[in-house]
């Protein structure tokens, strides 16, 4: 059984994908976390309500000793403070790599 609640949410936010800008970062330099906070911050003054994240490996982070994955709960941590306090969605690919071709030792 369909709930129609579920069903019409879905629907919205197709409509609001379908009109919305899609904003792609410089890929030719660094962008660091704090850079994407900023810049989701500002594009929810604009009205934005649903950013698409591919993916955190991607991103600048602050210094290479501290461990990738405590970086990465980081940045999680700011991404998510931002989703709450603004009311808006936020999704995040992750990519599975099967190979270890993209691991630090």
């Amino acid at each position: 059984m369909r709930d129609p609640e579920i069903l019409s949410d879905i629907t919205n936010a197709i409509k609001i994908l379908e009109c919305s800008e899609i904003i792609d970062l410089d890929k030719t330099r660094d962008v660091k976390i704090d850079e994407l906070v900023q810049l989701m911050n500002e594009e929810c003054d604009k009205g934005t309500k649903c950013f698409f994240i591919d993916h955190l490996h991607y991103f600048k982070y602050e210094t290479d000793k501290q461990r990738e994955d405590l970086q990465i709960e980081a940045a999680m941590k700011g991404i998510n403070e931002v989703a709450r306090q603004r009311n808006v969605a936020v999704f995040l690919v992750a990519h599975y790599n099967s190979a270890g071709a993209n691991t630090k030792d």
